[in-house]
């Protein structure tokens, strides 16, 4: 995406006004990924408006005539004011030291000037609490909750294939309308979703050997998909992307990552507690778990996770797939898999109770008999002591 479509797709956003200004557009222009030229914008427009607090007058352009030290002793008082106010993580405050500072370094670049940050100048990442990896069942219970079809199509697929909402986003219709169509007339189970470089660049990056990766569809998943592609996608074209937003335009990441976000806080508010620290990538450590629990091996494992190793090149899809199949399917991703689990359990509890009582019931005949037994003994002992 180049510059200008970029600034008219946001061009309702509070930043936008930065891209005004040439040497923030040369910078953010730099970035391929648009959801980094967002975090940049939004890194920048933070800065301004802490520093604005002091000055009124103060543009971004003000910190290229001064020096290094100077600009340095800047960024670093607002950082600071940044993570006494920002809550209790820092991210933001790490962002904006980070992009600011690039910013400056890129654009005096020619005057050999830079800023060089000291370890004093470090910033703690503090986590309140552990990030908890939503279960089987709590995945589901967002799907129910979740208003639209398009919400409940993206978590299933999230979680059932371990995709992160890059990913999803770059989905077009070409991706699943052919595995839709099939699941339709044949019931095919699972789906085989091809994940390309264009799709999911991250997953080629480290390692060029691998020219396609292999992401597998469960049944009720497929059924939401389907679902939703009648409803909305059927009658696009086949490069246009599958999910889309309400005004018709591809689904960005913050979308889906919001959308989790909520759902998750809506559980725990059911629950009685308050968890605030719930990304949408949990989701993928959600399908790991599902993995691991499915005594699924390592190597299949690593495979379906898309973790790109020196054993790759040695690897052969077409030879392994009805086994990684077979074991993906006992995982077992399906929505009923957890009342399955939940029943077995159930009935295994119920067996040992059984075993139990007669158990019990043995051993209170036995404590009669003996009772018996000592009543008889003690009678005759009396008996004797009165003949004596």
């Amino acid at each position: 995406m180049d510059m200008r479509e970029f600034e008219n797709q946001y061009k309702n956003y509070r930043w936008v006004y930065l891209l005004e200004n040439p040497e923030v557009r040369e910078f953010v222009s730099s970035y391929n990924n648009t959801h980094t030229r967002i975090l940049v914008c939004k890194s920048i427009d933070v800065f301004i408006r802490e520093v604005q607090k002091d000055k009124e007058d103060f543009v971004i352009s003000n910190i290229f005539p001064l020096s290094p030290i100077e600009c340095r002793k800047l960024i670093w008082r607002i950082v600071q004011r940044i993570m006494s106010t920002h809550g209790k993580s820092n991210i933001t405050a790490k962002q904006v030291k980070s992009y600011v500072s690039l910013l400056y370094n890129e654009t005096v670049e020619e005057s050999g000037k830079s800023i060089t940050w000291k370890r004093k100048h470090r910033i703690p990442t503090i986590r309140v609490r552990d990030k908890t990896v939503p279960t089987h069942s709590e995945v589901w219970r967002m799907i129910d909750y979740s208003l639209h079809t398009r919400d409940k199509a993206l978590i299933a697929l999230s979680y059932c294939t371990g995709l992160k909402a890059e990913a999803l986003s770059n989905l077009n219709i070409s991706d699943l309308k052919p595995l839709l169509e099939d699941f339709k007339e044949n019931q095919t189970e699972p789906l085989i979703l091809q994940v390309t470089p264009l799709l999911y660049p991250k997953r080629f990056t480290s390692n060029g050997s691998v020219s396609v990766h292999h992401a597998l569809i469960c049944r009720d998943c497929a059924i939401l998909l389907l679902k939703y592609y009648e409803e909305k996608r059927k009658s696009a074209d086949n490069e246009e992307p599958f999910f889309i937003t309400t005004k018709g335009k591809r689904l960005g990441v913050s979308r889906f990552s919001n959308q989790i976000e909520y759902l998750r806080s809506k559980i725990d508010k059911h629950k009685g507690g308050n968890r605030q620290n719930v990304i949408a990538s949990l989701l993928r450590d959600s399908f790991y778990n599902r993995l691991v629990r499915g005594d699924m091996r390592d190597q299949y494992r690593e495979t379906l996770m898309m973790h790109v190793s020196i054993r790759s090149r040695y690897f052969n899809w077409e030879l392994e797939k009805n086994n990684i199949i077979a074991e993906y399917l006992k995982c077992g991703f399906n929505r009923s898999t957890e009342n399955n689990e939940v029943k077995q359990k159930v009935s295994q509890q119920s067996t040992e109770i059984e075993g139990l009582k007669q158990q019990i019931a043995e051993l209170q005949k036995l404590t009669e008999e003996l009772k018996k037994r000592d009543y008889e003994t003690i009678l005759k002992l009396a008996q004797k002591d009165k003949i004596s």
